[in-house]
């Protein structure tokens, strides 16, 4: 990677655009396709997920009840929900490490976080009797002596093997620095509230066969060598103050690491998130970045770093693009940026700032190569959308498979801030996440910078039909809503067609791959019909069901372009009541032509 310093006049700040990070999302699901379960047979009609691991019992604490999880997995944050000094969050699943973040408001826009949960995998066991080392890598070891002493937290005399997990979090690395803990306020023995400059941190868990949690006696603690590089080791002190962690959200002092060959070589007695750090006085900082065509960097992340030293913080601007970050004060610092499709990094120079002062350094301009460009959503009347929460832009088609998900505000504009660094066309489409509206698919080029309207609409266009007939009575479709959604399954389109008669809803939902002229193949087709009276949602009426999901759909006509399609299909369905959990028919006839504007 190139790397360019530039020394403003002033002060430059710098943002880090997105980029993609190991691990496992926290995802959901907004907009879930309803699912029919088919009685006397095991298949499915409808895809119900978007693609992705649904991490569905992770809890986020700190913030109350009020945190919006967005379908592509990111947590979005009210600013009118942050302490203005900051807000400490974390999320906890199940066999995963917690994440941490603190998040400092900067205005009235809101924050958006990805929470990486990483695995927690463990590293070995070691007889507590006989002690025993793991080795987990160069200068990267956990060690726990002979004839230690162990106990339960509640004092409990504990003689089994003990269990150890670890993730490390070196502190060269700005992926893991990005997803760490690392802005987090510290607070020292004196009670002082201080900025660390991290040399590395850990997650350690000491645990019993049955994932009780294990303390050593502080007269045999482990002993954890944690790994730094050689340009690292250089300039690092021969100790640095070790930190735990609190439930409160400050660093407390917990000891000293002292400076090893290729390691910091520290010692604990029980699980927690640690830190080797050197503390300095505080300050904060805020701003605003935007790109030259003065667009806000919406989300972006950021890191900060000493002149000659190490990350003192991390953060991501907001959806406005602003930011408040707390750093070193007394020093000069470094704001880091990584163009996401070059990967050339730029490095801005900070001049020293007193402690314990807020400085705004105004709007900050950052040009970078990742495509950025406005979209505004309307209704058919081309008026602003009433309901904007429900409303999903996506790049590259709904759900999980490299698809980028963006939210309007209330005014119906987003900022398309990508990460897509190809340079092929880009296919965008904004929909309802309930399916009941959206937009065509638009295709523009990468590089394209004009603002992109989408009309999200739900009824039947002019140029569009759909006949339904079910049992030889025809059922009157005015509302028609085709969703791309590449890869779902062996799927690639949702459509969702709806219509009334004699006071029944019938909503059908016909998911197909990719449209072509000719025959689908059997799975590469599947539809279900809802039937409901007023009043009832999805598996609480009726729903006409193709047991062996072999429609059998046929492609009449493609466009040149490749967005107009004529398609059809006749199939024998069972009648099913979802409420009584009966087939009231089978071998119902339905018939089904149509053309689409894609």
């Amino acid at each position: 990677m190139r790397k360019h310093l530039l020394y403003p006049i002033f002060l430059i700040l710098v943002v880090f655009s997105s980029c993609r990070e190991e691990g496992v999302n926290v995802t959901t699901i907004t907009g879930e396709v309803p699912t029919p379960a088919i009685v006397t047979a095991t298949i499915t009609a409808v895809t119900t997920t978007r693609p992705g691991n649904t991490l569905v019992d992770a809890t986020i604490s700190g913030i109350g009840s009020e945190a919006r999880v967005n379908p592509d997995g990111s947590v979005t944050f009210r600013a009118d929900q942050l302490d203005p000094n900051g807000t400490a969050v974390t999320v906890t699943k199940p066999g995963f490490w917690p994440e941490h973040r603190f998040l400092l408001p900067a205005g009235e826009g809101e924050l958006r976080e990805t929470f990486v949960m990483e695995p927690k995998v463990k590293a070995g066991d070691i007889n507590p009797v006989a002690g025993g080392t793991l080795e987990l890598g160069e200068n990267f070891s956990v060690k726990i002596p002979a004839g230690s002493i162990v106990t339960t937290e509640d004092g409990t005399p504990y003689t089994g093997e003990v269990a150890v997990f670890i993730n490390h979090d070196a502190p060269e690395d700005p992926t893991e620095m990005l997803n760490s803990a690392l802005n987090f306020p510290a607070r020292s023995e004196s009670g002082e509230t201080v900025a660390l400059e991290s040399y590395g941190m850990m997650d350690i868990a000491l645990e019993a066969a049955d994932g009780t949690p294990l303390v050593l006696d502080g007269s045999t603690p482990a002993e954890v060598r944690l790994p730094i590089k050689a340009n690292t080791e250089e300039g690092a002190p021969s100790q640095v103050p070790f930190w735990v962690l609190d439930p409160s959200g400050f660093w407390l002092p917990n000891g000293v690491a002292t400076l090893a060959p290729g390691c910091y070589v520290v010692f604990i007695t029980r699980s927690g998130t640690c830190n080797v750090d050197v503390p300095h006085p505080v300050t904060r900082i805020c701003g605003r970045f935007v790109d030259p065509n003065g667009l806000p960097l919406t989300h972006t992340p950021f890191l900060v770093s000493l002149d000659g030293g190490m990350n003192c913080s991390a953060a991501r601007v907001d959806c406005e693009g602003y930011f408040c970050v707390n750093v070193v004060a007394g020093s000069p610092l470094f704001f880091n940026v990584t163009d996401p499709c070059t990967g050339e990094i730029y490095v801005f120079a900070v001049e020293p700032l007193e402690a314990n002062t807020s400085r705004n350094v105004g709007e900050i301009t950052v040009d970078l190569t990742n495509p950025v460009f406005v979209a505004t959503v309307r209704d058919c009347s081309g008026a602003a959308l009433p309901d904007q929460d429900k409303i999903e832009i996506w790049v590259g088609g709904n759900g999980g498979n490299n698809g980028e998900f963006f939210a309007p505000n209330g005014d119906g504009m987003a900022v398309i801030n990508l990460i897509d660094c190809s340079g092929d066309d880009l296919l965008v489409q904004a929909f309802t996440n309930d399916y009941k509206a959206a937009s065509r698919v638009v295709r523009r080029s990468a590089s394209e910078e004009m603002p992109t309207e989408f009309v999200v609409c739900g009824e039947l266009g002019d140029n569009e039909y759909f006949d339904l007939t079910i049992g030889g009575v025809s059922i009157p479709i005015t509302e028609l809503v085709p969703i791309y959604w590449p890869e779902n399954e062996a799927y690639d389109w949702l459509v969702r067609a709806a219509g009334t008669l004699d006071g029944e809803e019938y909503s059908v939902f016909l998911q197909f791959a990719d449209p072509r002229e000719g025959a689908f193949a059997d799975g590469e087709s599947s539809a279900a019909i809802y039937r409901l009276l007023p009043g009832q949602d999805y598996g609480e009426g009726k729903v006409y069901v193709d047991p062996a999901q072999k429609i059998g759909m046929q492609g009449i006509r493609l466009s040149q372009d490749g967005m107009t399609f004529e398609g059809s299909f006749s199939v024998a369905m069972n009648l099913q009541n979802d409420a009584s959990r009966t087939v009231e028919a089978t071998g119902v006839n339905v018939q089904v032509a149509f053309r689409l504007e894609l």
